[in-house]
């Protein structure tokens, strides 16, 4: 961001339900925020688009323009990508750029050439990455530039915010191609200096159309501009002139409390124009600066300072513009009280029921809840260790170390330091409390309520549960790996999936527990059963021949099927493609393969279960005898 921080990073507005951005060349990232549980994810969705992402590439949806058609990016199957933060498997994860964000858990990603565009883009390399725009000329550093603020409603009415003449060098956004509205920059003469096109679209992808649009210009501004018009066509829509004198400003009163700051001013401007303020907070006595409001039309300000860092070199920066020429005027100094640290334990997760937003619990049996194939429990057990992740944040320390992130329970007492913790907590109802110490030795806490559930014969399956099960038993600690109704899945598995382990088929629909999981059904609904089988699995396949040996041969995999199928494989080396009685044609390459190396065909099909097949490239390891010539 430049010394205008353009734009805004957070606009809610109530006509959206979710997240929206940068649509018609507007500089808003975020808006329709509504701080729930997802609004990290659309955070991050939003500023990508604003960063010109996901309008065109490999997997862009047609259908919801500029977002992604991926939705889970999946792990290839069997195999789990750990999260080095919670250290917990996860087998997918929800596609960011994705038009709807509905994962409740923290497994957000780009995917790969998103993250790569993305970078060229903030390098500087990709500039227009996502197709959103093209390459301008670069100008000279001592160019000026022109800001203009404003908004356009459906009539073609142009309403100004804030503008100004910036003296100092800021890089230009690139020059967008076309477009029928524009922003001209005009000599005395009315002849073009400069011209920014852009184009007006009342469409969203939330919610009702709003009243008006917002837009951010940043335009060249050349030596002997006297205007600067937005046009639409041939026609004027605003027109501003240069004053010819600038304006002046100067500061009434600084009032600072505990809790807000009453800034007052003065302003003139020796002709008579209006005048438009911004409000910077300094901390440093002057020597940074950072906005706190812009486009004010009144010469006061009431300031919470609820998220400024405490000081006793606070000042504050009044920047006063007649729409081309700015004055500014520095307070007096002041200080802002020094605030507590703001505590967050983000595990153990209090997972909240999807439907309804409120905490769930099941103190005996099946204590689960599955969101999009992850099963989260909601009550611990005494005999597993517990994994407590926290962090801390002070408004001047920034994010605190480990050091100064305290642990403590109700019932044990005080259970270590640091952002990560590994414990076992006794039986009983306990309310984990983190404690956030600033350099100052002012607190902040955060706590959550979980209950333990006794586990006598430590077999991580509590006492109660055994006690519910007539095949289980509560001071047999062996039985948790067991398999007591013959249904493919053993008591632990059980218990995690919440099904029955006396019972094979828990939902009675005719399909045993262990072959619904499987499968991918779900094992506590009759009215979720597996798909029926592409086909009937093959052996692994092994492909020998590298090496000192002849390359391998291609191999014919018989498939008995009647249905269509598609085909990827997880590895440069591994090709397959179905032949037209439905057999599987592979062939393997040992170019550029250093050794021994495994690999995987994934066969899909629409209303069937895919079908997975390992493969195994082999470098050959016989004895090669050569014939020996001796000479003398």
């Amino acid at each position: 961001m430049d010394y205008l921080h353009w734009g805004e990073l957070v606009a809610p507005q109530d006509h959206t339900g979710g997240g929206q951005s940068c649509w018609s060349g507007q500089r808003i990232g975020g808006q329709g925020i509504s701080l729930d549980d997802i609004d990290g994810g659309i955070m991050v969705q939003e500023v990508a688009h604003c960063q010109g992402l996901v309008w065109v590439g490999p997997h862009a949806n047609p259908a919801d323009h500029p977002h992604s058609a991926t939705r889970n990016i999946l792990m290839w199957p069997g195999q789990l990508m750990v999260n080095f933060r919670n250290r917990q498997d996860y087998g997918d994860v929800w596609s960011v750029m994705n038009g709807i964000l509905e994962r409740w858990d923290d497994q957000l990603m780009m995917e790969g050439f998103e993250w790569n565009r993305l970078r060229g883009i903030f390098l500087g390399s990709d500039p227009c990455g996502g197709g959103g725009c093209a390459q301008a000329a670069s100008l000279g550093t001592n160019d000026q530039r022109f800001f203009l603020s404003g908004t356009m409603d459906p009539q073609d009415h142009w309403t100004t915010d804030l503008s100004m003449i910036i003296t100092a060098p800021v890089p230009l956004p690139p020059t967008p191609p076309q477009g029928e509205y524009a922003v001209v920059v005009l000599n005395n003469s009315n002849t073009e200096l400069a011209r920014w096109p852009f184009d007006v679209s009342f469409a969203v992808t939330h919610g009702e159309p709003p009243p008006f649009v917002s837009f951010d210009f940043i335009v060249p501004y050349p030596q002997g501009a006297a205007a600067v018009r937005v046009v639409h066509g041939s026609t004027v829509l605003a027109e501003l002139h240069p004053p010819a004198q600038g304006p002046s400003v100067a500061f009434q009163s600084v009032t600072a409390d505990s809790t807000a700051v009453d800034a007052r001013w003065t302003a003139s401007h020796p002709n008579g124009a209006p005048l438009t303020y911004s409000l910077y907070f300094s901390p440093d006595d002057g020597a940074t600066r950072m906005p706190i409001a812009t486009a004010l039309t009144t010469t006061s300000y009431l300031w919470p300072t609820a998220l400024a860092q405490g000081t006793t070199q606070a000042r504050l920066i009044v920047v006063a513009s007649d729409g081309f020429h700015t004055a500014e005027a520095t307070s007096s100094r002041f200080s802002i009280p020094r605030k507590p640290p703001v505590a967050a334990i983000s595990a153990p997760v209090v997972v909240r029921n999807q439907a309804h937003g409120t905490a769930a619990t099941d103190a005996g049996i099946a204590p689960q809840h599955i969101i999009t194939g992850t099963i989260v429990p909601q009550t611990l057990i005494a005999s597993q260790p517990l994994y407590l992740r926290g962090s801390g944040y002070d408004l001047n320390d920034g994010l605190l170390d480990g050091q100064n992130l305290r642990w403590a329970s109700s019932v044990q007492g005080p259970l270590g330091i640091g952002q990560e913790l590994t414990v076992r907590l006794q039986p009983g109802i306990h309310t984990l409390v983190l404690q956030a110490i600033s350099s100052a030795g002012l607190i902040g806490s955060d706590s959550i309520t979980v209950t333990v559930l006794a586990d006598g014969d430590g077999d991580s399956l509590p006492d109660v549960y055994e006690q519910a099960h007539a095949c289980l038993n509560a001071n047999a600690a062996d039985d948790t790996a067991a398999d007591q109704d013959r249904d493919g899945l053993n008591a632990s598995a059980e218990y995690q999936w919440g099904t029955d382990p006396c019972v094979a088929d828990t939902d009675g629909d005719g399909y045993g527990d262990g072959a619904e999981v499987e499968a991918g059904s779900n094992p506590l609904d009759r009215n979720s059963v597996p798909l029926p089988p592409l086909a009937q699995a093959p052996a692994p396949l092994r492909f020998g021949g590298c090496g000192l040996l002849p390359p391998p041969a291609a191999q014919i995999i018989p498939l008995t099927t009647t249905v269509a199928y598609s085909v990827t494989t997880d590895a440069p080396w591994l090709t397959a493609s179905p032949n037209p009685d439905g057999s599987l044609h592979v062939t393997a390459s040992c170019q550029g393969v250093p050794g021994d190396a495994a690999g995987a065909i994934l066969l899909t099909a629409a209303g069937r279960q895919p079908l997975r097949i390992a493969v195994l490239l082999e470098f050959g390891k016989e004895r090669v005898y050569l014939p020996a010539v001796l000479s003398n």
